[in-house]
Order: structure tokens, then C-alpha cells, then sequence
């Protein structure tokens, strides 16, 4: 296959606005230029070996010049099968892709445009606002407040929109000069009494809707309030919002940092974006496949000589069970020993293979596990686990005389974050001790000092106050518990 650039829209902010196409490339992308309005949580879908370029394209800034960034394409597209090239919204709509575009095909580089969802009608719709209504609007008209070489709207154009009836007006990259722009529309016939709506950061976190008639627009003096990306819409389907805005949920209007393997998030970061959340993955942490294959075939070979087989994540259960199916081993061979599992959710990765555990710690940790099968008077048990990884369960066993073997079948490794733009009011969630380490390794110890965090787990908790986070802990080990402990907090804050 040749090698390829794919100039893709990345959407409005929202992660959930990405097309499947562009979710598709993302993911096998081998290098991603991205501007700034594209989402950390975005990027992060991306392969861990893909080569992340920040081309830094926002209003007023940017890292590089567009000449810089077609030639950037051109080359990286000589080396690498799929180069990616994601801007937010649509790339041909007032995003220079067509630029690009005809740059590639002017050096014959094999290319493919992937559309996104404009914030020309996403944003209005997350505020209850819809660009036409038959009472109010019949059509709606898009208009950048900024053209070539830096220019702004004149006299001509400002009484070409005034005498536009029916009509919503919708203003983007105009940010710093939205006053100038009312002004101008007075000036030019519209009624100052004119509603008009600035929406700034839409779809995300930082929503914000600013309402005002055009007079009152014009008269604001301090526009830094108004953060970018923002647009403004200018019509009667303004006061809709009120009726349409859509009821904020619970997480609304926060955004959660998680560091968990990809293999394992699912779950969590589906429950917590249900609930209005927006989640960012840092997902330093990798797990991988690792085994020595003659160990693992003499413990299949000996399990009838086992009490009890352990299994301490969700994961340790894809992992074995990959590895049975890949050896041909007859998973009858288990029938005589006892499944335990560290907590429900393993147990569920377990009963999804029609395996029904024989034990779950109360307490749903490996602590509690160990002190059950030693009430059990347990006399042989294989725990699985990671390698290098300190264990609670196979420790308590191991210093109570029985005969406990550790099964090594994947690796968990701690990388460094790859991405993380912070904002002041980020809320963390924390899993293990593994994903606290993940983060704090790129920053100084007391970076996040007073930073709220949730945990599972007591040691967890102890890791993440270690670096000074303010820190809250679920009564129980489990995603749901932590959910709960999450939803509480809110409801009473």
C-alpha cells in the first residue's frame, strides 16, 4: 500500500463527535500534526509509537507557518505509510485544508479528505440553539471576522449581513473583535436590540454561553473573557436556549484525568462520560503479553494439584485464557481446582468465559483474598500476575507456609505522558499506585500538590498523598464503588 496523508476533522471538541473514519486513522496513524483545538482525549486514542506533532494552529498563534506545515506533510508522507494531518471541526471549512490538499497533489502525494463535525451547528446545538427555526430563521449565513493577510469585516460587508432578514449570522475565528463586529452591524442598520450569543469552548468541560444584545456586545471593553475557540451567532434563535438547553447532568462542566491501560478502561470512562463527564486517558501505563511458555505449560500440566487458581485483574483473564487457546490446551484440564477472582470485575471477566468463580474477597482486594484462603487452610495455589509487580496476595501466602506459585504472565510497564495540556480545576481518578507514578514521573513531586483525586484502594491513596494530592477513597475495589464515591461528592458539592 502506499503511503498516504489523510486530512481529517477531528470535530467540535466533544470526543464523541469524532467520525468513525477519523476514530479508525487515529488509531493507526503512524504520525498525527494536530492543531491546538483538537482534544487531548482525541490524541490519545493514538498508537503509542505514533509521532505526535503539535503544529500549534490557534487564532492569533501559530507554531508554525502554513508553508511549514504543507512541506512538514510532504516529508513525513516520504517515510511513514499513514500520516494524519487533524484539525477540529472540518478541514474545509474555514480550516485550510483545500490549501493542503492542493499542496499534496500538486507534489503528487496520495491523499484522502476525512469531513468532521463543524462547530457551525454542534456548539449552537449543545446550547439549545438551532441555526434555523420556520417562526425565526429561514437560512443562516457563515462568516470568518478575520480574511486574508489578517483583514477585517469593512463598512461593505458588515451592510451586506445587516440586510440579510431571516437569517442567523454565525462569526467564527472572531474572537477579540466580536465588540467591533456588533458595532459595525449597528452601524450598519441592525437593530441594537439584535440578541446575539457568544458560546466559548463548546462541547467541552469549559462551555460557556455569554447572552447579550448587540448594544450592549459593543460596549464590552475587556474580550479576553471570551475563551478561545468561541463563535458568535446573531439572530432571534438566540432565545431558544432557554427552552432547549439541554439539562446539565451530574459531571457536567468537569473534566476527569485517568491513568489506566487501555486495556482496561472501557467501563469507567463510559459511566463517567454518561454522566456529563469529560475524561482524559493519559494511559501511560502498558500492559503486554508476557510469558515463559515451558512454566506455564507445567503448572497447566500439574493444576490437579492445586487448591485454588487466582486471578488479580480483568486482564490477568484475557491474557490466560489467550494463552490456553494459543497452546491448545483443553481448558477441561481446570475442572478439579477452585477460581478465585480479586473482585467483581474480574469474576465478570471470568463469567463471560462461563466460568463461575468459587470466591470473591469481601473486601475486594488481594489482602482480603489471602487472609480468606489462609482461613480456608489453602496448601497449593498459583496466583496470576505481572511480572516485577509487588503482590499483597502471593506475599500473605508465601509467608504462611503454603505452597503458592506465581504464574508471570504479562508485563506492566510505566511510560511517560505523552500529552497533558492541564487545566486548573482537573479532577484526577486514580485505579493503582501505577497510574499515580505514571502521571507524577513527567512533573516535580509537589506539581499537584492539593489536587483532588479518587481512588481504589488504600495503598493507591497512600501513593497519590505521597505526591500530594488531596485524596478521597471507595469503601470497595471496584469501578462501580469508585462511580458511587464520584456521584456522592458532586450531589453534595
Amino acid at each position: 500500500m502506499k503511503n498516504k496523508v489523510y486530512i481529517a476533522g477531528a470535530g467540535s471538541g466533544d470526543i464523541g463527535n469524532l467520525t468513525v473514519k477519523v476514530y479508525e486513522i487515529i488509531q493507526n496513524a503512524d504520525v498525527i500534526l494536530y492543531d491546538n483545538l483538537v482534544s487531548d482525549e482525541i490524541i490519545l486514542l493514538s498508537k503509542k509509537t505514533a509521532i505526535l506533532v503539535d503544529v500549534g494552529k490557534i487564532s492569533g498563534y501559530h507554531k508554525l507557518k502554513q508553508d511549514e506545515i504543507n512541506s512538514l506533510l510532504v516529508q513525513y508522507a516520504q517515510k511513514y505509510k499513514i500520516v494524519l494531518r487533524l484539525k477540529g471541526g472540518d478541514p474545509y471549512i474555514f480550516g485550510r485544508g483545500g490549501e493542503e490538499a492542493l499542496y499534496l497533489f500538486e507534489n503528487n502525494v496520495d491523499y484522502e479528505v476525512l469531513p468532521g463535525i463543524s462547530s457551525i451547528g454542534s456548539v449552537p446545538a449543545s446550547f439549545g440553539i438551532p441555526l434555523t427555526h420556520r417562526d425565526l430563521s429561514s437560512s443562516f449565513y457563515i462568516v470568518t471576522g478575520r480574511k486574508k493577510n489578517s483583514k477585517t469585516l469593512d463598512e461593505n460587508d458588515f451592510i451586506n449581513l445587516s440586510n440579510m432578514k431571516n437569517t442567523t449570522l454565525v462569526f467564527l475565528m472572531s474572537t477579540n473583535i466580536y465588540d467591533k463586529i456588533a458595532k459595525g452591524l449597528i452601524n450598519a442598520g441592525k437593530s441594537p436590540d439584535t440578541k446575539s450569543v457568544i458560546l466559548s469552548r463548546g462541547t467541552t468541560a469549559k462551555a460557556k454561553k455569554f447572552e447579550y444584545s448587540l448594544l450592549d456586545l459593543s460596549n464590552i471593553k475587556d474580550m479576553s473573557i471570551f475563551e478561545t475557540p468561541s463563535i458568535l451567532l446573531v439572530g432571534d434563535v438566540v432565545s431558544l436556549s432557554e427552552k432547549l438547553s439541554p439539562t446539565p447532568k451530574l459531571l457536567t462542566n468537569k473534566r476527569f484525568i485517568l491513568n489506566i491501560p487501555r486495556q482496561k478502561n472501557d467501563y469507567l470512562i463510559r459511566k463517567l462520560r454518561e454522566n456529563g463527564a469529560q475524561v482524559v486517558n493519559l494511559s501511560t501505563n502498558l500492559l503486554e503479553k508476557n510469558y515463559d511458555k515451558i512454566h506455564f505449560t507445567n503448572i497447566i500440566k500439574s493444576i490437579k494439584t492445586y487448591d485454588y487458581l487466582c486471578f488479580s485483574s480483568t486482564y490477568a483473564v484475557d491474557v490466560f485464557f489467550e494463552i490456553l487457546s494459543e497452546n491448545n490446551f483443553d481448558i477441561r484440564n481446570l475442572y478439579n481446582v477452585k477460581i478465585c477472582a480479586v473482585g467483581p470485575s474480574t469474576s465478570n471477566a471470568l463469567r463471560n468465559r462461563n466460568i463461575i468463580c468459587d470466591l470473591i474477597p469481601q473486601n475486594y482486594d488481594a489482602k482480603t483474598l489471602a487472609n480468606q484462603l489462609i482461613k480456608l487452610d489453602a496448601k497449593n495455589v498459583v496466583c496470576i500476575l505481572p511480572h516485577k509487580v509487588q503482590s499483597d496476595l502471593y506475599d500473605l501466602l508465601n509467608n504462611h507456609n503454603i505452597n503458592v506459585e506465581r504464574l508471570n504472565i504479562y508485563s506492566s510497564t510505566i511510560g511517560k505522558v505523552r500529552l497533558y495540556n492541564e487545566e486548573d480545576d482537573d479532577i484526577f481518578v486514580f485505579t493503582s499506585s501505577y497510574g499515580v507514578l505514571g502521571l507524577v514521573e513527567s512533573y516535580k513531586k509537589n506539581h499537584f500538590t492539593s489536587k483532588l483525586a479518587f481512588c481504589i484502594g488504600e495503598k493507591t491513596k497512600q501513593t497519590a498523598e505521597k505526591f500530594g494530592f488531596k485524596t478521597l477513597v471507595a469503601e470497595k475495589s471496584t469501578y462501580d464503588e469508585l462511580l458511587d464515591l464520584i456521584c456522592k461528592f458532586y450531589s453534595k458539592n
